[in-house]
């Protein structure tokens, strides 16, 4: 199939701006690994949506004010395809606990 599509680059860069707008996001110091396919394009005037699932969470060993947090992230068109597919890793500046509720 052919036609106008976005490339992996500016698919990524759309799912990054919708994480920029969340108010759940994470206190993030580092990324530590990064694994992304595209399974499907991203063709002019689809909508799109972003799930986020955290898949494991643990305290640094080396930082303790810091925990490390995976995710895989699914940018999703209006039929139900994926189009980006990302598993990462991040270095996060960890809640107090005393404050959280």
């Amino acid at each position: 199939m052919g036609g106008l599509s976005a490339s992996s680059c500016h698919t990524y860069s759309i799912s990054s701006l919708i994480y920029s707008r969340s108010d759940e996001r994470l206190q993030t110091a580092a990324m530590l690994g990064l694994q992304m396919r595209f399974p499907n394009a991203v063709r002019p005037g689809e909508e799109l949506t972003l799930f986020e699932t955290f898949t494991d969470k643990r305290v640094s060993k080396s930082r303790p004010a810091f925990g490390v947090v995976s995710s895989q992230s699914v940018l999703r068109n209006e039929r139900g395809k994926d189009v980006m597919v990302m598993t990462s890793s991040y270095l996060v500046l960890r809640r107090d606990e005393s404050r959280a509720g």
